[in-house]
């Protein structure tokens, strides 16, 4: 008789939740533990809603030369791709709406210069692409890509975890411990028996694993979000597919009657945010009221270029982060990448932990 064995997942954002559902899909009974008040109020909360595989390239290289920026992008992009039908299934499944706007994404360029240098990266992960002018500037459309609310389906999956027998814990932290070769993870001030300890926690992942004297080379990138209520704005002049601006790393997103804007790199503050849209668009811009959300969180970025989906050199002790743009993208997949490496012992060298 196999037993079942018991995983503690820490950290309920998107990742967190992805991978709860692909092991307990594949039979494992699972513990998630999430500081916040409550699951999906991470990263993903207010991000952009788009689901890219388009964007598989490093937005933060630090030291990465071409080859490894290019081989790290073909890696990540390869994953993304499988994802866009496994977010729709599992939509569908979770019985979401199916989002009403035109499939894919567009991407704006300040001058043709631009939008032609860009393309022999897109060429290089396979990425189909289509010249396009869009708010009167060159532009690529992306017709793999989609979007959908990446919080809304956080709500639904943590319902359809509990009703599955998931335990849920919110509003506490969780400290890992270890002592000669035993890990333990401290829950409320006990310890939790677990078979596999796998950390979600974005770009909080080294606290935890500074308790135990590991690190990986994953920081904190901000990225902010503004989001207007726009039932009373003529927007009649945009796609209903979500925007990129590439000059800004920033996009706009129609939600139903909700415009929003995410994104931006290496900013302080959410105000060039709302500077490079009213450079954009003057005429919306001036036409919204004030906005109901100014938003922002840190996004968990590899300084390898990719995520880190691996096992630790701590026996039992796995990680799932490390994902920076490509969060709500590679979710499930990560997930389920991550579960079949713990429960079917499948191979997962391309995101393994450096220098391992």
């Amino acid at each position: 008789m196999v037993t079942q064995p018991h995983i503690l997942i820490i950290g309920g954002g998107l990742i967190g939740l992805a991978t709860a559902r692909a092991c307990v899909s594949r039979g494992a009974r699972v513990t998630l533990a999430e500081a916040r008040a409550q699951t999906g109020l991470g990263a993903g909360y207010a991000n952009s809603g788009m689901i890219h595989p388009s964007q598989a390239w490093p937005w933060v290289k630090d030291g990465l030369s071409m080859h490894e920026q290019a081989s790290a992008a073909r890696d990540v992009a390869t994953l993304a791709q499988t994802a866009v039908s496994r977010l729709k299934a599992r939509m569908d499944t979770l019985g979401l709406p199916d989002i009403s706007r035109s499939q894919g994404c567009y991407q704006i360029f300040e001058n043709d210069t631009q939008k032609e240098a860009a393309k022999p990266r897109y060429a290089a992960t396979q990425t189909p692409t289509q010249d396009h002018v869009l708010l009167g500037r060159p532009a690529l459309y992306f017709p793999q890509d989609f979007s959908g609310n990446a919080h809304d389906w956080s709500i639904a999956e943590t319902r359809a975890l509990i009703a599955d027998g998931v335990k849920i814990i919110t509003g506490t932290e969780t400290r890992l411990t270890r002592k000669s070769s035993k890990l333990s993870a401290i829950l409320n001030g006990k310890a939790v028996k677990a078979d596999h300890i796998i950390l979600c926690t974005g770009h909080r992942i080294n606290e935890r694993l500074d308790d135990i004297g590991l690190s990986l080379p994953i920081k904190p990138v901000c990225g902010f979000a503004i989001e207007f209520d726009a039932s009373g704005v003529d927007l009649s002049s945009l796609p209903d597919a979500p925007i990129m601006d590439a000059s800004s790393h920033s996009a706009l997103t129609k939600f139903d009657s909700r415009l929003r804007l995410s994104g931006t790199l290496s900013e302080t503050s959410a105000r060039p945010l709302w500077q490079r849209w009213c450079e954009l668009l003057p005429d919306i811009m001036a036409s919204l009221p004030t906005p109901h959300l100014i938003w922002s969180g840190a996004r968990p970025v590899s300084t390898l270029g990719r995520p880190i989906i691996a096992q630790s050199p701590i026996k039992g002790l796995w990680v799932n982060s490390g994902h920076g743009h490509m969060g709500w993208t590679l979710s499930i997949v990560s997930g389920e990448w991550m579960a079949n490496m713990i429960m079917k012992g499948a191979d997962g060298a391309r995101f393994n932990w450096p220098n391992s």
